[in-house]
């Protein structure tokens, strides 16, 4: 379960990113991510990880960036159950293995954690790009050090970043994970 905090721009950022998943057809990829992190004890804002609405925007990111791939054609319709017995998601121009879109993520969470440059970045999961930080961002910690990632949780705020309650820690632990998974998911032939 997602629980929205009420901002002026939840509403509009919500309808954006369900309406950019409709279309991708990766609803099922993002309940995915989410059992996984869950079941990794990397879910949750309030522990300094990742909340549930930041694993949907890294999902959507990576989907995103997919789309264009022959073997994605802008679909993963059904990753989250698979409609054959070869576990490969149907629907729209092409198909994409539940696997395929795990590891997709994976590959794109350490690609982001494994580069100073690309730690400077904010990700924009609506796009499927990476753009520069907007100055006097709101991640920036009482210390002055800014936040180890920076999702932009809505289309009109550039400087809202939906992972503001992320920790070094909490980062450094989803990495070692996603490490993990991803060795799991290139063991698996995805």
């Amino acid at each position: 379960v997602d629980v929205s905090s009420h901002q002026p721009t939840g509403d509009r950022a919500d309808r954006a990113v369900g309406s950019s998943l409709h279309r991708l057809g990766g609803h099922g990829v993002v309940i995915l991510v989410k059992s996984w992190a869950r079941r990794r004890g990397v879910l949750g804002a309030f522990e300094g990880f990742l909340s549930s609405f930041c694993w949907t925007l890294l999902t959507l990111y990576a989907l995103r960036r997919r789309s264009s791939f022959p073997d994605v054609g802008g679909s993963c319709a059904t990753a989250g159950r698979a409609s054959s017995s070869s576990g490969t998601a149907r629907g729209g121009r092409g198909s994409l293995s539940a696997l395929v879109a795990l590891r997709g993520v994976f590959e794109d969470m350490l690609e982001l954690g494994g580069s100073a440059e690309l730690r400077r970045m904010a990700v924009d999961a609506l796009e499927g790009t990476l753009s520069s930080r907007p100055p006097g961002e709101r991640s920036r910690r009482r210390n002055g050090r800014a936040a180890p990632l920076f999702l932009r949780a809505s289309p009109e705020d550039a400087s809202d970043n939906a992972a503001r309650s992320l920790t070094y820690s909490g980062w450094r632990a989803c990495l070692v994970e996603a490490r993990r998974g991803l060795r799991l998911c290139q063991a698996g032939g995805g």
